[in-house]
């Protein structure tokens, strides 16, 4: 376990940039459009670079616009959730 320092006691250091956590359950990545293809890949390499510098709450609300759009309809084969936290 890691001490906590507050600000005002020696040690503390302010963090400088913000930092985020995404965390969603496997159905996101795991849908399929009608061409048969995989979210996966479009997820990562396209939408999550694109959204790095966006609240999160907005990268948690385009990334389902991005899955909506891909895969032509909100129905989706598996449960679907998205967290994302922001530490600033």
């Amino acid at each position: 376990m890691l001490p906590v320092k507050l600000p005002g006691m020696p040690g503390f250091h302010a963090l400088s940039c913000v930092f985020k956590i995404l965390l969603f359950t496997d159905g996101l990545i795991q849908e399929i459009n009608d061409a048969g293809q995989s979210f996966e890949s479009t997820f990562m390499e396209k939408v999550l670079p694109s959204l790095s510098m966006m609240p999160i709450t907005d990268v948690v609300t385009v990334s389902f616009r991005r899955l909506v759009d891909f895969k032509g309809s909100n129905s989706f084969m598996d449960d679907i959730c998205i967290l994302g936290m922001e530490v600033l």
